[in-house]
């Protein structure tokens, strides 16, 4: 085994999914905390927004540096992957978020932004699977390009 090889498998992979997602949930916080000290922004609008920019943070530092997959997959296909998963986590704190409402009218901001991450973290395994499997490396056809794709990247 060389060394470092072990942090290329599904691992490493892992490790680098966490400090991914840690990133990620930085700037979400960062963004909807901003947003919520902005009169006029509800919470479901801050989250929508916060969640859209992280996402795109997220699907970007996934292709690059989680999955190495910066040469297999094109920038398109891990936002798209990135979106799907997202609109699952987005369906999923947007409800606990209601729910934290109804239950906690007064919670402030930073409690909010705490549910969002707990929930996130749960479906944080689900978009591991997903993104590892719409990044990883694509069979090369002869002519050099990958199987049941169109030249334009986009599927066949």
């Amino acid at each position: 085994m060389r060394p470092g090889s072990a942090d290329r498998g599904s691992r490493g992979a892992g490790r680098r999914f966490l400090l991914t997602g840690v990133a990620s949930s930085g700037v979400y916080g960062a963004v909807a905390t901003a947003l919520g000290a902005a009169a006029g922004i509800s919470l479901q609008a801050a989250h929508l927004i916060a969640t859209a920019i992280s996402t795109a943070v997220a699907s970007a530092l996934h292709r690059g540096f989680t999955f190495h997959a910066a040469r297999s997959a094109t920038w398109q296909r891990s936002q798209v992957a990135g979106a799907g998963a997202a609109l699952v986590g987005f369906a999923a704190t947007s409800g606990a978020l209601a729910v934290w409402q109804d239950l906690a009218p007064h919670a402030g901001r930073t409690s909010s932004v705490l549910l969002v991450y707990a929930v996130q973290g749960l479906v944080g395994v689900l978009n591991f699977l997903v993104m590892r499997r719409a990044l990883r490396a694509q069979p090369q056809t002869p002519a050099g390009g990958v199987a049941g794709m169109r030249p334009d990247g986009l599927g066949g």
